[in-house]
C-alpha cells in the first residue's frame, strides 16, 4: 500500500514518517488517510507498506513541471508482460484486451506463453509492445497522471501518436499490425550493432551496406544493414554490442516493404495532436510514417527538445527500463513505469511515488477507489517548534519576536507613514488605512512555515496618525496558532483595539492547478521547433490563457475612486487583464520605488492588493468592497515583484491563484469574502431566540432521523456526523430536499443538527431541521428551516428583541 506523506521542511517530513511508522497502523486505511485527508506540501515522501514492513521508495522536494511520456521501442518485450497488472487493475486488463482484439490472437498467447524467441519475432513484438504501452497510458490516466508531451522510440512513437490523439485506436492498430507483418515477411538477415561513439565519428566510418539506424545519445549510436558491412563499421570502434534481432531495422533492407506499407498508411486518418508530440517530422503526414520505417531514430534529438521545452519529469511507458537511462539530465526526475526485475504492481507504485514526489499530479483517491479503505486516526502534523529572539532579522511591518511564558509569541512595531510612506497611498473614503492584504502578510510573516486557515478583519487600522501595532500568536493543543492584530495610538495608554483575528495551521493544500510555468513552455517550444518537430498544441496553461478576451482597463482607477477606494502611485493597478467565462486573469507589478523592498516581504501588500482591483468584473455587487474574511492562504514563494493572477468565484467570495511571470506558484487563497466598508457602528438591539407556534404540515420529502449512542459518545459522534454529512451531500448531488429530525437533549444528534444549519446557510431552502421530544409525529411548516416539537405542538425559531434584562 502506498503511504503518501509531506511536510513544509525536511525535518518535519522525517518526524512525520517516524510518527506514522511508529504506530503500525493498518496499511490500507493508513494509506487512504494519508493520501486523501492530508494537505500536500513541497517536501514529500512515498512509502510502500506490505507484509515485509514499510520501505521508502521516493523522497524529495516537489518542483512541478511538464511531464513527458517516453514510449519504449522494440527489444524491451518480455514474456508475461502485463499479466500481473491485468490481475491487479481492471482498467489495465480492459485496455489490454481491447488493444489486443485488433491483432492476431497469437499475440496474446505468445506474450503470456513461454517462448521468448517467438516473442522476439517482430510480427509479434510490435503489436505486443503497442498493446502494453497503450494499456499503461490508460492506467496512469485513470489515476490522474497525464503527459504534457509525448515521444517514442521507433514503434513506441506509434503508441505516443495514439495517446496524443493523432491516430484512433483502430487506425493505430492497423498501422502497427501492417508494419510488423511486412517487416516479418522480409528475408531474415542483416545485423544491428550498438556502438559507443559520437554520431559524427560513426557517420564518417559508414560504408556501403551500413546505415545509421538510431542516435540515442551523445555517444550511443546504432548501425544497421548488411551483416558484413555493419560488422566492418563496428570493428573500427572500441566498444560495441551486436543486438539480437531478426531483421536489420531502420536500414535499406526495409526498402522492399515500403510500397505496400504506403498503401496501408494512405487509408488511415490522422488528426492534429491533443498533446504535443516530439518527433523528427509531421506526425499527421502519412508519408512520415512510411519514412519512419527506414529513417534514423533520432531519440537524442527528441530528448534535447523536451529539455528545451522545459520538461522536468520523464516517465518511460513500456515493459522495462530502456529509455529512462538515456535521459542525461541530473536535475530531471526520471522513472520507468515497469521493470523486468520487479513485480509489476510494485513497479507501478514506485513509479507513481516518484512522479508524485517530483510534483506531477497523481489522483491517489482514484487509486484507492473501490478498496474499502476508511479514514483512520493517525499522528498529526509534526509542528517544528522554533524560538524567536529580538536579534532575529526584522520585517518592515513587524518588530522583533518575543516568546511568552505560555508558549505564545508577540511582535510589536510602529506603523507610520513617515518610515513607510507607501501606506499613505491606500485610502478608503479618503482615510488612509492599512490594506486588507497587509493583514494577510502580517499573519504569514508572524507564523513562519504556517498557512492561514482563516483570518477575519474586524475593523480597519486608521493611519492618519502613527499607531503601535501588536501581533500575537497563541499556541493551541493541535499544533495550530491563534492570531490577533491589535493597535493603539503611538505613545498612549489607550486600550488596545482589536482589528483582526485568525488561525494559522501547518497544512494548507497546494492547489492542483499550480502546475508548470504558465506560458514558459510555449516560448521554449518555439525555440526548439527549428531542430525537432513539436507536433500539437503548447501547454494548456499558456499565457494569456487560451480563449481569454482582453479587457480595457482605461479609467479603472477613477471608477475605483468613485466607489470610495483611493490608490496612489505606490498602489498601481493591473497592467493587463483578460476575461474567460467566469474567470478573470491579470498581470500586476509593484511600482518601481517599491521593487527593491519586495524581498523583505513574503508578498508585498501593495502587490497583493493589486490582484483585487478587478473583483467587480466577477460580481458587480463587489464594486467598492474590501477584504473581510480570508480562508486558506498559502504562500509558495517569497519576494515576488510581479504576478500573473487568476480570479474565480468561490462560495460567495472569490478564489485567487498567482504565479510569478515564469510560472512559479507564489500565493493561493481558497476563498476571500469581501464587503463594503461600513460607517461607524451604531448600537444594535440585543436579540434572543424565541419559539413561535405554527401549523404542522405533513412531510412530503425524504426524512433522515438521527440519534446518538450515549454509551460511547466519541465513536457515536464520528459515525453520526459522517452519516449526516454523507446524506446532506447526496441530497445536494441529486437535487433533493431533506428533513433531518433529531431528539431533544441528544448531544450527539445535536452535532448533526449543527451540520444541517451550516448546510442551510450555504444552500437555503434545501434542508429543514426538526428537533422533537417525541410528543408529535415529525412535521414541517411552510418556509420554516428550523422547527421544534414540544408537548404535542410545533414551533418555528424566531429572533425576538430583548426589551428588559432577564
Amino acid at each position: 500500500m502506498p503511504w503518501v506523506l509531506s511536510a513544509r521542511s525536511d525535518d518535519a517530513l522525517t518526524d512525520q514518517i517516524d510518527r506514522v511508522t511508529a504506530v503500525s497502523p493498518a496499511p490500507l486505511d493508513a494509506g487512504f488517510t494519508l493520501a486523501t485527508a492530508r494537505a500536500r506540501f513541497a517536501h514529500r515522501a512515498v512509502l510502500l507498506a506490505g507484509a515485509d514492513g514499510v520501505r521508502e521508495v521516493a523522497r524529495g522536494v516537489a518542483s512541478p513541471g511538464p511531464l513527458a511520456f517516453l514510449f519504449t521501442g522494440q527489444g524491451a518485450q518480455r514474456i508475461g508482460m502485463g499479466r500481473e497488472l491485468a490481475a491487479a487493475y481492471p482498467v489495465f486488463a480492459d485496455a489490454f484486451d481491447e488493444v489486443l482484439s485488433a491483432f492476431d490472437p497469437a499475440v496474446r498467447s505468445v506474450v503470456w506463453g513461454s517462448d521468448a524467441e517467438a516473442l522476439a519475432e517482430t510480427g509479434i513484438a510490435q503489436p505486443a509492445l503497442f498493446a502494453i504501452e497503450v494499456a499503461l497510458a490508460r492506467l496512469l490516466a485513470s489515476w490522474g497522471v497525464r503527459p504534457d508531451f509525448v515521444a517514442g522510440h521507433s514503434v513506441g512513437e506509434i503508441a505516443a501518436a495514439h495517446v496524443a490523439g493523432v491516430l484512433s485506436l483502430a487506425d493505430a492498430g492497423t498501422l502497427v499490425a501492417a508494419r510488423g507483418r511486412l517487416m516479418q515477411a522480409l528475408p531474415r538477415g542483416g545485423a544491428m550493432v550498438a556502438i559507443e561513439a559520437s554520431e559524427a565519428d560513426v557517420r564518417a566510418a559508414l560504408i556501403d551496406g551500413a546505415d545509421l539506424a538510431a542516435v540515442n545519445g551523445p555517444r550511443s549510436v546504432v548501425v544497421s544493414g548488411a551483416e558484413d558491412a555493419v560488422l566492418e563499421v563496428a570493428s573500427r570502434f572500441g566498444k560495441s554490442k551486436r543486438l539480437t534481432v531478426s531483421h536489420a531495422f531502420h536500414s535499406h533492407l526495409m526498402d522492399p516493404m515500403l510500397a505496400e506499407f504506403r498503401e496501408v498508411v494512405a487509408e488511415l486518418s490522422f488528426a492534429q495532436p491533443e498533446i504535443p508530440v516530439i518527433a523528427a517530422g509531421d506526425v499527421t503526414s502519412p508519408e512520415y510514417w512510411v519514412r519512419h520505417v527506414r529513417a534514423t531514430v533520432r531519440f537524442a534529438d527528441a530528448l534535447g527538445s523536451l529539455r528545451e521545452a522545459g520538461v522536468t519529469t520523464f516517465a518511460e511507458i513500456g515493459p522495462d527500463a530502456v529509455l529512462a537511462g538515456l535521459v542525461d539530465d541530473p536535475a530531471a526526475a526520471v522513472t520507468a513505469v515497469l521493470r523486468r526485475d520487479r513485480p509489476e504492481p510494485v513497479a507501478v507504485l514506485e513509479a507513481l511515488g516518484r512522479l508524485h514526489v517530483a510534483g506531477s499530479t497523481v489522483d491517489w483517491s482514484a487509486w484507492f477507489a473501490g478498496s474499502g479503505a476508511r479514514v483512520t486516526d493517525l499522528p498529526t502534523y509534526p509542528f517544528q517548534h522554533r524560538r524567536f529572539w529580538p536579534s532575529a532579522p526584522g520585517h518592515p511591518l513587524l518588530g522583533p519576536a518575543v516568546d511568552l511564558t505560555d508558549g505564545g509569541v508577540v511582535r510589536t512595531s510602529v506603523l507610520t507613514t513617515a518610515t513607510q510612506p507607501w501606506l499613505a497611498d491606500h485610502a478608503v473614503h479618503g482615510t488612509p488605512v492599512l490594506p486588507g492584504t497587509a493583514f494577510a502578510e502580517l499573519a504569514l510573516a508572524a507564523g513562519v512555515d504556517l498557512g492561514v486557515d482563516e483570518l477575519t478583519i474586524e475593523s480597519p487600522v486608521d493611519l492618519t496618525a502613527d499607531r503601535t501595532l501588536q501581533v500575537r500568536l497563541s499556541p493551541a493543543a493541535d499544533g495550530t496558532r491563534e492570531f490577533t492584530v491589535s493597535s493603539r495610538a503611538e505613545g498612549s495608554d489607550d486600550p488596545w483595539v482589536q482589528h483582526a483575528t485568525g488561525r494559522l495551521v501547518p497544512e494548507i493544500a497546494v492547489p492542483e492547478d499550480f502546475g508548470a510555468a504558465a506560458g514558459a513552455t510555449a516560448a521554449a517550444t518555439t525555440a526548439v521547433a527549428a531542430t525537432t518537430a513539436v507536433s500539437g498544441p503548447t501547454r494548456p496553461d499558456t499565457w494569456p490563457p487560451a480563449g481569454a478576451e482582453p479587457l480595457d482597463l482605461t479609467g479603472l482607477t477613477d471608477r475605483l475612486a468613485a466607489d470610495g477606494l483611493g490608490y496612489g502611485p505606490a498602489f498601481p493597478g493591473p497592467t493587463a487583464a483578460w476575461r474567460r467565462d467566469h474567470e478573470v486573469f491579470a498581470e500586476v507589478a509593484l511600482a518601481e520605488p517599491q521593487r527593491p523592498d519586495a524581498g523583505a516581504y513574503g508578498l508585498h501588500p501593495a502587490l497583493f492588493d493589486a490582484t483585487l482591483r478587478l473583483v467587480s468584473l466577477l460580481d458587480p455587487a463587489l464594486a467598492g468592497s474590501v477584504p473581510f474574511s480570508w480562508h486558506g492562504i498559502a504562500l509558495h514563494a517569497t519576494g515576488a515583484a510581479a504576478l500573473r493572477v487568476r480570479l474565480t468565484p468561490a462560495d460567495g467570495g472569490l478564489r485567487i491563484t498567482a504565479t510569478d511571470p515564469a510560472g512559479t506558484p507564489v500565493v493561493s487563497v481558497e476563498r476571500l469574502v469581501l464587503r463594503r466598508p461600513g460607517a461607524a457602528k451604531t448600537s444594535q438591539p440585543l436579540l434572543r431566540l424565541d419559539w413561535t407556534p405554527v401549523s404542522p404540515q405533513a412531510i412530503q420529502t425524504d426524512v433522515l432521523t438521527v440519534t446518538g449512542d450515549l454509551t460511547d459518545v466519541p465513536r457515536s459522534l464520528r459515525e453520526v456526523t459522517t452519516h449526516a454529512l454523507t446524506e446532506l451531500q447526496e441530497a445536494l448531488t441529486h437535487g433533493r430536499t431533506l428533513v433531518v429530525v433529531i431528539p431533544t437533549g441528544d448531544p450527539v444528534a445535536a452535532a448533526a443538527g449543527g451540520l444541517v444549519r451550516a448546510a442551510q446557510a450555504e444552500h437555503p431552502g434545501r434542508f429543514t431541521l426538526v428537533e422533537t421530544d417525541g410528543s408529535l409525529d415529525p412535521a414541517v411548516a411552510a418556509d420554516e428551516p428550523v422547527l421544534k416539537i414540544e408537548n404535542g405542538r410545533l414551533f418555528a425559531a424566531r429572533l425576538a428583541r430583548v426589551t428588559a434584562p432577564p
